[in-house]
């Protein structure tokens, strides 16, 4: 059924219909009454699409993500969702796989059903030029993408700093940094920050790398041989917290005790730890703020208010269980 047929139905005119669904404009009590009267008894559902066509918006913002098997992920997600909801945006979410082709298919996607906006979750580094895609506002969550794109990240560059200082701090002399590829520009700062911790003992300390993207199954057998042809690692940093749950699987399964003869920090202190044994030492970031804060500004671009461009938030080291200091 639609609004002219209520309007005859209640007896009253097709724009005192509008105004009544709508709530704008004013309408009379006895009106009112009329039209709501008719509403609950046939139940009226008002259609979206012409919602949409008449506001010439979809309240609908995209989620662009490499997966969600990383914790750290729908943690941030759900934050988003919240926040969205509460302003009546409906979100879509759409899973890369971690392959920059399918960030730019998603993109076209978005921008053709007509999307409000798209939050970029941990884009890749190749998503230089995305000026095509104009109509929509998007924002980069852990990623500067360029100096037109608002971004929303933790300080990854101090914490891998702290990461490093504090392995350092606990006694540890052959440290090595489990990452993913550089194309992601948190993995890169992260490193960057580790780098330069390290150099500040450089007589002392020797650092390592494992630079890899690699599934579970792949990951244990990686990390697993790489300690058993590297005996003298004392000291781990990881990416984060569940690349962290890992290597503490394969130390206790090659009976190496944490944290007496290695430490190890993880990074982002998402929902995971209080189940995992023992307790991971981490670097904290505000995950909460940060979805939080990424679906604000989304929204305010939407509706054309005032943003700031730059938004990265700080970071702190938790001490618990595998480390000792």
């Amino acid at each position: 059924m639609n609004i002219i047929q209520i309007a005859e139905l209640a007896g009253v005119s097709k724009s005192t219909v509008s105004r009544v669904l709508s709530g704008n404009g004013s309408v009379s009590q006895k009106s009112y009454e009329k039209v709501m009267r008719v509403v609950n008894e046939i139940d009226y559902q008002p259609n979206p699409y012409a919602r949409i066509l008449n506001k010439k918006s979809t309240s609908l913002i995209g989620i662009i993500v490499p997966d969600i098997i990383n914790p750290y992920f729908p943690q941030i997600i759900q934050d988003i969702q919240t926040v969205c909801s509460k302003h009546s945006y409906r979100i879509l979410l759409c899973i890369t796989e971690s392959g920059s082709k399918n960030e730019v298919e998603y993109l076209d996607m978005l921008e053709n059903m007509r999307a409000d906006g798209t939050i970029l979750l941990c884009p890749t580094t190749r998503m230089k030029d995305i000026s095509k895609y104009d109509r929509q506002a998007i924002i980069s969550v852990d990623a500067v993408i360029n100096d037109k794109i608002p971004y929303v990240c933790s300080d990854f560059y101090k914490g891998g700093y702290l990461a490093a200082n504090k392995l350092v701090e606990n006694g540890c002399k052959n440290i090595l940094h489990i990452s993913g590829h550089n194309y992601y520009y948190a993995n890169e700062q992260r490193h960057m920050g580790f780098e330069t911790g390290i150099k500040e003992h450089l007589n002392s300390i020797q650092s390592y790398q494992i630079l890899s993207d690699f599934s579970m199954s792949q990951g244990l057998d990686i990390i697993h041989e790489y300690f058993q042809t590297h005996p003298n690692i004392d000291g781990i940093f990881t990416d984060n917290d569940s690349i962290a749950f890992m290597v503490l699987r394969i130390l206790h399964s090659l009976k190496i005790e944490v944290p007496s003869k290695v430490k190890v920090i993880g990074y982002d202190d998402n929902f995971m730890i209080p189940m995992i044994y023992p307790a991971l030492s981490t670097i904290h970031q505000p995950i909460a703020q940060i979805g939080q804060l990424a679906a604000q500004t989304v929204i305010n671009m939407i509706n054309h208010q005032q943003i700031n461009y730059q938004n990265i938030l700080d970071v702190t080291y938790v001490k618990r269980s595998t480390t000792i200091i």
